[in-house]
């Protein structure tokens, strides 16, 4: 697996037009110019995260209005060859092709690991975008992540990445999901806006609703997108069965941060809130508590086949990473 690059690269040569269903997704690399600023710091630990959605509730459009931050050049702390976050912790995220390949991903930065999470090393292009919420195609190959940063997308299995935020109407994207059976039909949840659908890979986007939710981390799909789950902030996990235009909530009222399914089985549900990690079989609708998971985790991501799972807890400003080979029973340190 080749080390991720800091390279940039043209949006209009990386994602060229093409409709859902078309499987030509181009392969070359062009180099180019990318946007060099990013939105402000945040602060989400558990314990504030109620205040802080009330807050964005209240006043969510003036976030995209706040000063920006410059993109940092350096290399963050700890080095290229490590699990650095930043000051949280929000995406833990396996290739669906490769158990051994897997993304953490926070405030301050990304990383990647292609030994089962024992080394990382640093995403350049993720620095400072607050990856919070991740869609891998089946393929393994295309990548939407979505945060306070905007949005980003790869189509070499998270070699490089392009920034796409422009077309929206703000850059403050919590939640991001692809259609496993059409990898260029997107959705997208931008804060104080509601959600949003494109079928050409980014260039063009809908309202389509969801204005009142308040999604953090990746929405879910059935191949067609007929069946949409979302992690809600306030009200747990939240399902559409119209393809994102309603949604009803799902899961008792727990709050939900994180949200990922085995590949090839949306039905086969996990979500991580401040309660801990739950489990669905029923693609969401009803759920129970994984009691052995580690404790303070904030993302986990299940492997092909259902039974490897990894998790994440924040230890400092890095990853400590935790794996599972029996569906989440028992569970080991990687890192």
């Amino acid at each position: 697996m080749q080390a991720p690059s800091t390279a940039m690269y043209r949006r209009d040569l990386l994602f060229p037009r093409f409709t859902v269903g078309d499987d030509r997704m181009p392969s070359r690399q062009y180099e180019g110019p990318s946007r060099e600023s990013r939105p402000p710091e945040r602060q989400s630990r558990w314990r504030s995260l109620r205040v802080v959605w009330a807050a964005a509730a209240t006043a969510a459009v003036g976030l995209v209005g706040l000063a920006i931050l410059q993109r940092s050049a350096s290399v963050p702390a700890g080095g290229a060859e490590s699990a650095f976050v930043g000051g949280d912790l929000h995406s833990v995220v396996v290739d669906p092709t490769n158990s051994e390949h897997l993304f953490v991903g926070g405030h301050g930065s990304a990383a990647v690991s292609t030994d089962g999470g024992r080394t990382f090393r640093q995403i350049g292009d993720l620095q400072n975008v607050d990856a919070m919420s991740w869609a891998v195609a089946p393929d393994g190959r295309e990548m939407v992540v979505g945060g306070h940063g905007g949005l980003h997308a790869s189509n070499d299995g998270g070699t490089h990445w392009a920034d796409l935020t422009d077309p929206l109407p703000g850059s403050d994207v919590h939640s991001v999901g692809l259609d496993p059976s059409a990898p260029s039909h997107w959705w997208v949840f931008v804060v104080g806006r509601g959600v949003y659908a494109t079928t050409d890979s980014g260039h063009s986007w809908a309202a389509i609703g969801g204005a009142d939710l308040m999604l953090m981390g990746p929405i879910v799909a059935t191949p067609g997108g007929s069946v949409l789950v979302g992690p809600d902030m306030q009200a747990g996990t939240t399902r559409s069965t119209d393809g994102g235009r309603s949604w009803n909530h799902a899961s008792g009222g727990a709050m939900a941060s994180w949200l990922a399914a085995e590949p090839g089985k949306p039905s086969h549900l996990i979500a991580v809130g401040p309660t801990g990690l739950q489990e669905s079989t029923d693609t969401g609708s009803t759920w129970h508590s994984v009691a052995e998971a580690p404790a303070d985790i904030t993302a986990a991501g299940i492997g092909r086949g259902g039974g490897t799972w990894y998790a994440a807890a924040l230890a400092g400003s890095s990853a400590k990473v935790y794996r599972s080979t029996d569906a989440g029973r028992s569970w080991q340190p990687t890192n």
